[in-house]
């Protein structure tokens, strides 16, 4: 979470994938690349979604009084 009244406004995106099998063959140490070929012809379906936060005020925020 950023600090309070940041100065940023952050952007987030996620990538939900559906697969075939239960698990992938991947050790205990891994990185996205070996993820995604892992994934390669197993995957059934993906979803994505992006989206936009900020606690400052200045940038959009609605803060909720305490």
């Amino acid at each position: 979470m950023p600090p309070w009244n940041d100065e940023n406004v952050h952007h987030y995106h996620f990538t939900v994938y559906a697969l075939s099998v239960p698990k992938l063959d991947l050790g205990k140490e891994f990185d996205a690349a070996a993820a995604m070929t892992a994934m390669k012809d197993k995957t059934l379906a993906q979803g994505e979604l992006a989206a936009i936060y900020t606690t400052n005020p200045d940038k959009g925020a609605v803060v909720p009084k305490q």
